[in-house]
């Protein structure tokens, strides 16, 4: 008989990676403005929406190599590469100079999810 495992942590952590998406996409969506004027763009406000758009980018590359990733080294390692992720996004976001760098930090954030996914989802499996 085997024991039974605790997965709570797991299960906040895989809650955890899909809130802060969320927290990025609604900060986005209602700072579209002011996320524009700090990224140097004026009232272009498609500048913060092509940003956004990077983080499915992001996600899209890759997804080609973080299941291979997470196979290879372990789960473990997945989540702590997407949690490095999940820093540089919190940070990069908040402090990015203009929109090449947000668009960077973009797809930074969606291969933090990929590596967070590859991760977690399996090991709650």
């Amino acid at each position: 008989m085997k024991p039974n495992k605790n997965y709570l942590s797991t299960t906040i952590a895989i809650y955890l990676s899909f809130l802060l998406l969320g927290i990025n996409m609604s900060i986005s969506a209602q700072y579209k403005t002011e996320l524009a004027h700090a990224w140097g763009a004026g009232n272009n406000i498609s500048v913060v929406l092509t940003v956004s758009s990077a983080v499915g980018i992001g996600s899209l590359i890759a997804s080609l190599f973080t299941g291979i990733i997470s196979d290879k080294f372990g789960r473990r390692t997945s989540a702590i590469i997407g949690s490095f992720g999940w820093v540089i996004f919190a940070f990069g976001t908040a402090y990015a100079p203009n929109a090449v760098f947000a668009y960077i930090i973009g797809i930074i954030t969606g291969i933090a999810m990929s590596f967070s996914n590859s991760a977690l989802t399996p090991a709650m499996m």
